[in-house]
């Protein structure tokens, strides 16, 4: 996923130009989440009608690094980009990465530190580990001490927080099944 933002001359607010996606999933095509992200943010460019020379700054947005194995994937993007030379920040907020990169882009150009942003999030799908390894790295996400190591899973965890959150506000099952429901309704139109 990569969208370009840039600023509204005359409201000072964050407009979203364009933005580009690779489909989600494993790829067996031999291609690398480089591949990717070129693929996404050239085609954010190219549907916000600017070029690399009119991004002042990238955020760069990654679950984790076991599953990209690149401690520090932010000068990576922008050397493959042709950015090099640009403010580059990494946001890493587990599932909710890509929001929270969307969130600092924005922030940069409301605070005007930036007149247009690049953000680009990725995940590499973790190809290289076996399931049970990508259940632990993901259960690795919550409190690695007392969540990841005692073997709770994300699939546990949700649902404990889901089954509270039922118990707390009375959501039932058939709201929480719409809630599926609408999700796939809107991935039918994403590539």
């Amino acid at each position: 996923m990569a969208v370009a933002i840039t600023s509204d001359r005359h409201a000072g607010k964050p407009l979203l130009l364009g933005g580009g996606v690779s489909p989600f999933g494993r790829h067996r095509d031999g291609s690398h989440w480089r591949d990717w992200v070129r693929a996404a943010a050239g085609d954010a460019l190219v549907d916000a009608g600017v070029g690399g020379e009119d991004i002042d700054s990238v955020v760069v947005a990654s679950e984790t690094d076991f599953f990209s194995l690149q401690v520090n994937p932010g000068p990576v993007v922008l050397d493959d980009l042709g950015l090099t030379g640009r403010l580059v920040v990494r946001v890493e907020a587990g599932g909710a990465s890509g929001a929270a990169a969307l969130r600092v882009g924005f922030t940069q150009i409301m605070a005007g530190l930036a007149r247009r942003v690049l953000v680009v999030g990725f995940e590499a799908a973790a190809g290289h580990l076996d399931p049970a390894d990508v259940h632990l790295v993901y259960s690795l996400s919550f409190d690695a001490e007392v969540d990841g190591m005692a073997g709770a899973t994300a699939v546990v965890l949700y649902a404990l927080s889901i089954g509270e959150h039922m118990a707390d506000h009375g959501t039932t099952a058939e709201q929480m099944a719409a809630v599926s429901v609408k999700n796939h309704g809107n991935a039918i139109g994403n590539p």
